[in-house]
């Protein structure tokens, strides 16, 4: 797939991914994301995807970082706009990140990122707390889509709170 010695590669592949990203809307600028990802060469695909479509992007590499960080930004007023977790990590994988997160108040959306996306592992992440699952293996202007997409469900639902 990628590896630590082909970043050049990468880089004209992002090239490609920003082509494709700027036709989508630009509501995300300023907005912010929390990735949770072990793997370091996913981690800066990732990141380099999902900053193309607009996002600030902080990165961590286990669920337990992630639980910290993200209750911290709220503390800090500083908060993530939706949090991206992959399901498997050391320490707390996304599923135990995802229920110690909601156990501990968070509201904001929470994404679960998989590379061996199945019905059964999917139920099991949105019983966990998460708003959306989304496959590694995603094309990469549909992973930003996604995200998109799930930050406008809790836009929505917000708004029909609201009224």
């Amino acid at each position: 797939m990628y590896s630590s010695n082909d970043k050049s590669a990468s880089n004209s592949s992002l090239q490609n991914v920003s082509n494709e990203i700027e036709t989508l809307p630009k509501e995300a600028i300023k907005r912010r994301l929390l990735l949770a990802e072990d793997s370091e060469d996913l981690r800066f695909i990732f990141s380099r995807m999902i900053a193309l479509g607009g996002f600030e992007v902080d990165s961590v590499n286990d669920g337990a970082s992630a639980y910290k960080r993200a209750l911290e930004s709220e503390e800090q007023e500083t908060p993530y706009d939706v949090a991206c977790l992959d399901v498997s990590m050391p320490i707390w994988d996304g599923v135990k990140t995802a229920q110690e997160l909601r156990k501990a108040g968070w509201k904001r959306p929470l994404i679960a990122l998989t590379a061996y996306p199945s019905t059964e592992k999917e139920e099991e992440c949105l019983n966990a707390g998460f708003d959306s699952f989304i496959s590694k293996l995603t094309p990469p202007q549909q992973l930003v889509t996604g995200i998109y997409y799930c930050l406008s469900q809790e836009k929505s639902e917000k708004n029909s709170a609201e009224n």
